[in-house]
């Protein structure tokens, strides 16, 4: 778990060209029905002020309000199922994800890629990004708010959400999580109706549809 009080430069100039490459080749590229403008562009302006104002922005214990975290929608390679998780602590169906490592994580990718492996028991040599253009972008960002609990104050995970594909659908599910299933597209909608998980549920349909111009890794 990291506590340091700094990251090093370099990191925070990735996670900076991260942000500048989402707003340019992925937000604006999502139609306005799936997008509001004002939601998405309000919310990528809070990650900058996070990067801005702390020097930690990945830390859980020097950065409240919030830190940065990295969760990513595995689907399997028939493009028909998702990874979902049950999540004992907030009793949520969501995706895979937790918190970025600059100890362990060389990219907001690694990272997603780590946590997706931890979580699920799938290899990391199973698992492949979506490339936009040549590179693997996160395909939404998003900001939740954690509740109080026991030390913890009430504070906010400012998301990196990447899009994964599986070769491998075997699972080992993580203590961590009650339950981890493949879940069709179309019964999503049974097991949760969080605003956050329909929307992205959305934009990753409107994503494959796209299959011309985005390709694995």
């Amino acid at each position: 778990m990291n506590h340091q009080m700094n990251i090093p430069k370099a990191l925070r100039q990735h996670i900076l060209a991260i942000l500048a490459d989402y707003k340019t080749h992925v937000l604006a590229r999502y139609p306005r029905f799936l997008s509001s403008y004002e939601r998405d562009y309000h919310i990528f302006e809070k990650f900058q002020t996070l990067l801005a104002d702390t020097t930690a922005p990945t830390s859980i214990s020097s950065s409240l309000p919030g830190h940065i975290t990295v969760s990513a929608w595995v689907i399997d390679d028939s493009l028909q199922r998702f990874l979902l998780c049950y999540h004992k602590k907030i009793a949520k169906w969501i995706p895979l994800g937790g918190h970025f490592e600059p100890s362990l994580d060389q990219s907001l990718f690694a990272g997603a890629l780590r946590e997706v492996s931890e979580e699920s028991g799938i290899a990391q040599k199973h698992l492949m990004g979506l490339k936009e253009g040549g590179d693997i972008l996160p395909f939404d960002m998003d900001i939740h708010t954690i509740a109080a609990h026991q030390h913890q104050e009430e504070h906010f995970h400012y998301d990196v959400g990447f899009v994964l594909i599986a070769k491998d659908i075997n699972l080992q599910p993580s203590e961590e999580l009650h339950d981890v299933r493949w879940v069709a597209g179309k019964d999503i909608r049974s097991l949760t109706s969080e605003y956050a998980t329909i929307r992205q549920k959305l934009k990753i349909e409107w994503l494959l549809s796209q299959a011309g111009t985005l390709k694995p890794s």
